[in-house]
């Protein structure tokens, strides 16, 4: 998973989210994204649809065809000299035209409903979003995408995505079917309540948790949202606290333990995934 999809505005002042769209983003993460489009078989939104599906791209001199692995994500991108439309009909994944600069493709789009989000966290955006997509090949097998995100009514200014794309080589797509009235038919389970723990307690949990030489968890804090991330991640992923010990990570699911001893010091944590567990030490 491409970590920016769990928080596409990592790299974005907080000042720069509208309270609106700030605070819905909050309320979605803490619902743990049960009403995420994803969860209810829609389409997921241009964010993700660029950053962490399988591709494969037709290309013609009037126009490009993207096909997803995924369903309800295919696209027609016209390269015959078109304009985006001014009053585009809103649809989920919205109207895409293209052009060359140099060696890059640029693609602009527009022309999306209000319904998608724009990653795990739940960030919300208005039907004044547009997109633009800057691909350019780095060598064989090797490709550099930046999205620029464009959407006044939810953030006061655009940013841009950096996103790494490789070739797979003697792959095809495969088929993705989404069985939401499968998931209908099961019995509910009750679900998890998030709680707030103190700021104290937080910080208390701060450090960092060595897994093997070289493998470790490094687990900070920005006010009251705690974050975890590998030694190799980039982008630090928000937990979603269950208790004062007890996390689940926003976007990949994992549930994470914090462990104390009998004496109540923090010794370690658990990271737990539907694989199994990972056990680390806490060094600092």
């Amino acid at each position: 998973m491409h970590l920016r999809q769990i928080d596409i505005t990592a790299d974005l002042d907080p000042d720069n989210v509208r309270p609106w769209a700030a605070a819905m983003a909050k309320e979605r993460a803490e619902s743990l994204g049960n009403d995420s489009p994803t969860v209810r078989c829609l389409p997921p939104g241009p964010a993700v649809r660029s950053m962490i599906a399988f591709m494969k791209v037709i290309q013609t001199p009037r126009v490009m065809v993207m096909l997803y692995e995924r369903g309800s994500m295919d696209r027609q991108v016209f390269m015959d000299g078109r304009v985006l439309p001014a009053d585009p009909n809103p649809t989920w994944m919205g109207y895409s035209v293209g052009h060359w600069e140099g060696d890059t493709l640029v693609i602009e789009s527009a022309g999306f409903n209000d319904k998608t989000w724009l990653d795990s966290m739940g960030h919300p955006h208005t039907e004044a979003l547009r997109v633009t997509e800057r691909y350019t090949r780095r060598d064989f097998g090797h490709m550099h995408l930046d999205m620029t995100f464009d959407d006044p009514g939810a953030y006061s200014k655009p940013w841009t995505v950096p996103v790494e794309i490789e070739l797979m080589a003697d792959s095809e797509l495969l088929e993705h079917v989404c069985e939401r009235e499968v998931d209908a038919r099961r019995p509910a389970t009750p679900p998890a309540q998030v709680v707030h723990p103190s700021i104290a307690v937080l910080a208390s949990l701060e450090g960092r948790y060595d897994v093997s030489p070289g493998r470790a968890y490094l687990v900070s804090r920005k006010g009251d949202q705690l974050f975890i991330r590998s030694l190799t991640d980039t982008v630090a992923s928000p937990l979603i606290p269950l208790s004062d010990t007890r996390f689940v990570q926003v976007g990949g699911g994992a549930e994470v333990q914090f462990l104390k001893n009998a004496d109540g010091a923090l010794t370690g944590l658990v990271w737990t995934i539907v694989e199994g567990e990972t056990r680390a030490t806490r060094s600092k």
